[in-house]
């Protein structure tokens, strides 16, 4: 585990907000404030103290009162003592709503974790343009390998640094050893540095054991081929 508390760091306003959630949890479940609070609750690594997370809330707040208008994408852990001419990158995250609650995930291996047990649907082929793909993400609505395929590469697409995409990703098709096709992607940049299989369909199946990144179904299977036409129409009937 590493103290960030005396550190010169930028975090994503989504992690500082899910902080805040969690240090209100905790004080309302034990009567008193946690002496340390993680970055990200999931790996337990990162941490600052209670202290400095409410130094954060006391300049977070003030911000918002000066500038009601202005978009608010990271926050400083302890802000530069001199910030002249450093080039701060500008992260924009999307902001997901799943089965009627909203989040934003510092990055895809957080939006991948939250798919966990969503519901997975088994039928061929996509059935469901994007519009229709989000619409089921937020009403909790279970879809198949290829929609969430579909799915994940536009969330993917969502995640910006200076304006610029993240991440990349190609779809892979795969014969299964059992029979029949399954629809996956691989995606690399940001906390991938290789190409990375994404299954959010195994992930998000409530009868199936728990699956982590690069993981998935019919990975002992014959790749079929990357970016095949049908899949780039997302027109709900290929």
């Amino acid at each position: 585990m590493v103290d960030l508390s005396n550190k010169e760091l930028l975090i994503p306003y989504g992690t500082y907000q899910d902080m805040i959630k969690r240090t209100k949890l905790y004080r309302k479940q034990n009567g008193k404030n946690p002496t340390i609070i993680y970055l990200n609750n999931r790996n337990k690594k990162d941490y600052v103290n209670y202290i400095k997370l409410y130094e954060m809330y006391k300049r977070v707040k003030q911000y918002k009162k000066d500038k009601p208008k202005e978009i608010l994408n990271n926050v400083w852990i302890n802000k530069p003592k001199i910030s002249i001419n450093v080039l701060i990158p500008k992260y924009n995250n999307p902001t997901v709503n799943i089965n009627g609650r909203k989040y934003i995930p510092s990055n895809f291996t957080e939006f991948y974790d939250l798919m966990g047990g969503f519901g997975y649907s088994y039928y061929y082929n996509d059935i469901y343009s994007l519009s229709q793909e989000i619409k089921n993400l937020t009403i909790g609505k279970a879809m198949n390998c290829t929609d969430f395929a579909q799915l994940g590469v536009y969330i993917a697409s969502q995640f910006k640094k200076d304006g610029k995409q993240i991440y990349t990703t190609r779809y892979r098709h795969v014969d299964c050893k059992s029979g029949g096709g399954h629809t996956q992607f691989e995606i690399q940049g940001g906390e991938f540095n290789k190409w990375t299989i994404v299954d959010i369909s195994a992930k998000a199946d409530k009868n199936s054991r728990i699956y982590s990144l690069s993981d998935g179904w019919c990975l002992n299977g014959t790749v079929r081929g990357y970016n095949e036409s049908w899949i780039l129409v997302d027109d709900g009937k290929t």
